[in-house]
């Protein structure tokens, strides 16, 4: 993701369709929670990043979706199946 400022803007449709198909993969788990996002909208899938945003919200990389975007331990939504997350759908 880091990197996607010095590819080519097709290049750039590919990894962002990419990504976003990873998150909407993500959404379908049922144990699925993405309160923090990255610049461009998308979740940071590895638990071990919702974590420390969780810890370090104020980072400048920690984007937040908000509490109801993931249950417990990274948000307030009562299950995953409640959460008010959506992956991101437009480029």
């Amino acid at each position: 993701r880091d990197r996607r400022v010095s590819l080519d803007a097709r290049s750039q449709m590919r990894f962002m369709a990419k990504c976003m198909g990873q998150d909407c993969q993500q959404s379908i788990d049922p144990n699925h929670a993405c309160r923090w996002l990255d610049a461009n909208g998308l979740c940071y899938a590895y638990k071990t990043a919702q974590t420390w945003c969780t810890e370090n919200p104020s980072a400048a990389d920690c984007n937040d979706a908000g509490p109801m975007a993931a249950g417990p331990p990274w948000g307030s939504a009562p299950s995953a199946e409640l959460t008010e997350w959506i992956p991101r759908q437009d480029v």
